[in-house]
Parts: structure tokens; sequence; C-alpha cells
């Protein structure tokens, strides 16, 4: 059979954000069953021109079938691309899997309407399905699949494990377009979050599939029990993967790279005995690990870890059934540091036994372990996890659809649709929340970059000399900001531009350090112009009116800008949430042309804000002549 397999796009744009290695996977073991691929990775294209591609190929290709597959937060993606193809080709069959049909399989089905869905691991299952939509047998013979009976859903079984992983041929990441993702990474791998000047393309594997563990907040995507590949097979796929690619540094996907401290001994062995020198991350626990082990990792190229802290709270590490504690996680941060590997901080709030006092002790933890450069985020209850479940005993989850629908955008579920699963009052819940943000950001500046030299080379180049605080290492470099504008693009005036500095990797110690935007020429010249307009404000006495009521980056702006002298009069801000709280000693009111009309003759000032936009056009209709606005400094 013909069969076109897609990875749908998670944010609209082209990008290197995600590989899909399990559509891989499937095409390289049905094509050896003798089947004809057609792929296309919808993450290399921007969404209309990956739509357009997809068009042409269901148009003038004699497809028959259609799979593809993403995680829950593809659901909207996933429905317009089936939208698409019934409007394309209505009778052409669409096979569904991957996370998004592994909880809430039926509710799936009937709101995306696709022929089938796989659940568990693709490849056995979809083969199964080929050969028996091939030969004109029952569907229903097929294990692992809902299909519909008479317009009513039905699941036929559970269907096959792959018990041994090695069999397997490797993912053909070839057909999803390797090349493309290795070079939209130069673009996309510096930006704000990290700089890591030394890691280059990345080719993204996977040793393992699923984890041994159960933690409430995760969901394992229906990928059953742990199984590991032997390290021979992985590090046969490595070689394979350098000698194609010409690419020497890979990031394990995994889950859990290794449930045992052994394996990953194994896999530094085999690597030296190959004299294969590449570089490498991956995600280990904190109860994997002691000085020796990580020594060894460093020194077998290991050059980067993400680590799943949750917490320095016993107490919520224990809700969240982590089975680690918190001395094993300030041990862990030592050691990693110790062998100079750079790692990942990750944080969650919000878990049910959350509480301001637990809230204080991990924010006490973070700073006692100098963790500056955590990375903070609300526990998300996705479907199959133990806490979606909670949330639906708790009637949080009112409409199972409009849920999954509102975790397709984070930003706004973050922000405005989060799920409270704490005993806080909502009003507590999102203030620390905020505050966790704006920690975020503070934070960052107790490890500041050291500038030894700087120059303007051009808009959006300067050229640094700077020095990590931790080690004293000098490194210069060119520095491009705002970041998209690396490659020939634009500074996108629709983020809070100017404001964020950028966190670097040390080169020499692995310890992160954080460059002010301000500390940059090319961008320090649009702060002394804002500031400078500010103090004439100052100077004339002006009455202003300020917009937004800053929330996240408040507290970094305002030690670069001195906004204390202004003659603040009213305070306007479109966002519900800011609505009557206090900013700069006045309450906050609706952005509205009531509350505007009033103070038509004053100088209202934009602080960085997405929405800049909108409301100058809204000040502007309403006439408004004086208008000093942040965002627009950059044009």
């Amino acid at each position: 059979m013909k069969v076109l397999l897609l990875a749908p796009n998670y944010n609209g744009r082209a990008n290197s954000d995600f590989f899909p290695l399990g559509l891989a996977y499937l095409a390289s073991y049905i094509e050896k069953l003798g089947h004809e691929i057609i792929s296309v990775n919808l993450n290399n294209y921007n969404c209309q021109q990956g739509y357009e591609i997809l068009h042409t190929l269901v148009d003038q290709e004699q497809i028959d079938l259609v799979g593809l597959g993403g995680l829950t937060a593809s659901y909207t993606e996933i429905g317009s691309i089936i939208r698409l193809i019934r409007e394309w080709s209505p009778k052409l069959p669409i096979v569904l899997g991957g996370g998004i049909t592994s909880s809430e399989t039926e509710l799936i089905m009937q709101a995306l309407r696709p022929d089938y869905a796989v659940i568990g691991e693709g490849e056995l299952i979809f083969a199964d399905i080929l050969n028996t939509l091939e030969k004109r047998l029952p569907i229903q013979s097929v294990r692992g699949i809902w299909h519909w009976d008479k317009n009513i859903p039905v699941f036929t079984g559970v269907g096959p494990e792959i018990k041994d992983l090695d069999p397997l041929p490797f993912p053909a990441v070839d057909k999803f377009g390797m090349f493309e993702f290795l070079e939209r990474q130069l673009e996309d791998q510096y930006d704000y979050h990290l700089i890591h000047f030394d890691c280059g393309k990345t080719i993204p594997i996977i040793a393992s599939r699923s984890c041994p563990f159960d933690c409430t907040f995760c969901s394992h995507a229906g990928l059953g029990r742990y199984r590991i590949r032997s390290i021979k097979n992985v590090i046969d796929e490595i070689e394979a993967l350098t000698a194609a690619y010409k690419v020497y540094s890979f990031a394990i996907y995994d889950e859990l790279f290794a449930a045992r401290r052994e394996r990953v001994l194994e896999f530094c062995a085999l690597l030296h005995e190959r004299n294969l020198e590449i570089t490498w991350s991956c995600q280990l626990r904190v109860d994997q690990l002691d000085q020796e082990l990580l020594y060894t990792m460093k020194k077998a190229g290991c050059n980067f870890l993400s680590y799943g802290f949750e917490s320095g709270s016993d107490t919520i590490l224990k809700s969240m059934n982590k089975k680690i504690i918190s001395t094993q996680i300030k041990n862990c941060v030592a050691m990693t540091r110790k062998a100079q590997i750079g790692f990942q901080a990750n944080f969650l709030y919000g878990d049910p036994s959350e509480s301001i006092e637990t809230l204080d002790e991990s924010i006490k933890f973070q700073e006692d372990n100098e963790l500056y450069f955590t990375d903070w985020s609300t526990v998300i209850p996705y479907p199959g996890s133990k806490l979606y479940e909670f949330c639906l005993k708790q009637n949080l989850i009112q409409d199972k659809i409009e849920f999954i629908e509102s975790l397709c955008n984070l930003s706004t579920y973050l922000w405005q649709k989060k799920i409270n699963m704490t005993t806080m009052p909502d009003e507590i819940f999102e203030l620390k929340y905020l505050n966790l943000r704006e920690l975020n950001d503070s934070m960052h500046r107790r490890q500041e970059v050291i500038v030894n030299e700087s120059e303007t080379l051009d808009q959006y180049n300067s050229k640094m000399t700077i020095e990590c605080p931790s080690c004293g290492f000098k490194k210069t470099t060119t520095i491009t900001y705002p970041p998209e504008c690396r490659t020939g693009g634009e500074a996108n005036l629709k983020s809070v531009i100017g404001v964020r500095g950028m966190n670097i990797l040390c080169s020499q110690c692995a310890r992160k350090m954080h460059l002010k935007a301000k500390e940059i020429p090319h961008i320090n010249r649009h702060y002394n112009q804002f500031q400078e307009r500010i103090d004439l404000l100052v100077k004339e006495k002006r009455q202003i009116v300020i917009l937004p009521a800053l929330d996240r980056f408040k507290t970094v702006f305002f030690e670069d800008i001195n906004l204390s002298h202004l003659k603040v009069s009213a305070v306007l801000d479109s966002r519900p949430h800011r609505i009557n709280t206090n900013f700069l000693n006045s309450t906050v009111k609706q952005l509205s042309a009531e509350n505007i009309i009033p103070h038509i003759d004053k100088t209202f000032v934009i602080l960085p804000w997405v929405e800049f936009n909108q409301a100058r056009e809204l000040l502007e209709s309403e006439g408004v002549k004086d208008i000093l606005c942040w965002n627009l400094i950059f044009v």
C-alpha cells in the first residue's frame, strides 16, 4: 500500500522544537514490510505552506491511507489536518496514533473522526491494519485499535507489545527532513532561554521506551512498560547517524535514559571503545547518580543533563510520588557542578498538596542551592495522568474537549486557564504563580555576565567580550539580539521586546550566566532613548497614563528604567486578572474608551507589552495625541 505519514506542526511556524521519531520508527518498519512511504514533517514548514504541500500530495499521489499522530498538545492541529483531508479526499482512510489516543480515546474518536485509532506502540498494530485492509479482512480482527461500527466507536482489545526493541530497524529520520531539522537548529538554538555556544547541530535518538516510575503528573502516552535497547544497538545507530549527517552531538529523548547506573557506564565505555568523540545529553533521576558516574559521563562527552527536580519540599515530592527527597536533589546539584556538566533544573508549582509553606520551602531550596536558572512552570494534569483523574473527580475539569483544546496553546493555558488543584484561594494561587515567573527573571540576575569590552556592529549585532562570573572564563563573540534576527529575520515587535536578556552556558565550567539586554550596546541605546523621554516628561511635570499594569518582567524592567518620578494619574489594562489591582500607586482600570476620554490630553506611556499595537490603535481612535510606546522604539 502507498501510505502518507504526517507529523503535525506544534506551533504554526517552521521550527526545530520537535522531531517525530515515533513516526520515523513506524516508517522504517512498514517500509521493510514492502509498503511505499510518503512522509511529511510539517514542523519543517509554516502552517499554510505545510497545508499546501499536503494538498498537493493528496491530490496528485495515489495514496491508499494516511497515518498521523502526536501528543495531546497537537489536538487542534490534528483536527485541522483531518478536516482538510476529508475535504480533499473524503474516502481516504485516516489512522490516528501517538499520545493523543492513549487516554480518552472514545472521546477523541468522536471529536476528530479518524477511521481508526491505534492504542499503544504503532509498529505492529499499524502493520496489522495495512495487512488487513490490503486483504479486505474484517478490521475488528486487528487488536489494539478503535474503529467504527454503525457510527459507534468500538475497541478491539489490547494490542501486541514489542518485547525486544533491538530487532526494530533504525528510524527513517531521512524521510522526515532530518537535514532541514538540523539546519533550522542554527536559528532556533540561539535564544533567550539558553545559548550553548559549543553545542552545534544535535540529532535526537531514543534508547528506551516509557518509564518505570509513576509520578502523578506524568502520562507515558500508551508506551506500556519500560523497555530498553541494548547499548550496542544504540551505539550502532549513533555511528550510522554520524556517518550520514556528519553531526557529532546527540540528544537522548528518553523519559529516562537509564534506571540503573550500570547502563550509563556501559554506554560511556562503548563510546570510548569505538573512539566515538561525540557530545550528548539526556534525562536522569537524581537518585541514580554519584560523583564517579558523573565524571565518567563527562569524560565520555556528556555536556548537559535535564533533571525533574519538581520541588524543594519533601511534602510535595511525596505527593507527586517522585520517590526522591530534597537532600538527594541537593547532592545531585553539587555533584553535577563538580563534574562541570551543564544542567537544567525544572520545578513544578501547583500540586494538590501545594501550600504557601511548601512553596516557600522550594524557593528557599532554590536560593540555598544557587538554582538561579530554575525553570518554574505550573503542574498540568495531562490526560492519562493521575492528576487528570483527580481533576475529574474534583469536578475541576467539566468539559474534557474544552480542556484538551486549552492545552494546545500552553501560553494561554498557563496565564488564563490553568487549573488550581490546591486548597489555596484562586486569587492567591494566581498571585503566587505570577510571583514565580517574576522570580525566574530576577534570579537570573544573581549570576550576571561580566562585560569586559563591547561595541555596536549594526542594528541587531554587537561584538562583546564576556566573562563567566563563576570561573572567569572569557569569550569574545558576536551577540545578536533579538535572537530571531540572527539569520536575517527582523525583530518581533509583537513580544516583550528588549526586556528579556539571554542565558548563556559557560564553555569552561558549564554554569549558566545571564546577559542583561541593557548591557548589549545596540540595545542600550534604545534604553537610553526611552529613559530620556521619561526624564523629559518628569521635567515638564506631565500627567501620565500608564499601560499596562506590568506583571511578568515588572521587577527587571523597573531595575533598568526609572519611572519613580512620573506623575501617574491612571493605569489602564485590557487583561482581566490585572483590573482592580494596584500598580504605581493607582488602581488599575479597564482599557476602554470610557476610561481613556477623561485623560485624552495627557501623555500615555505604553510599557513593554505583546498587545501594544491594539492598545495604541484604540488610543489614537479616541483622539489621544501624545503616546510614548516602548515597543516602537525598536522600529
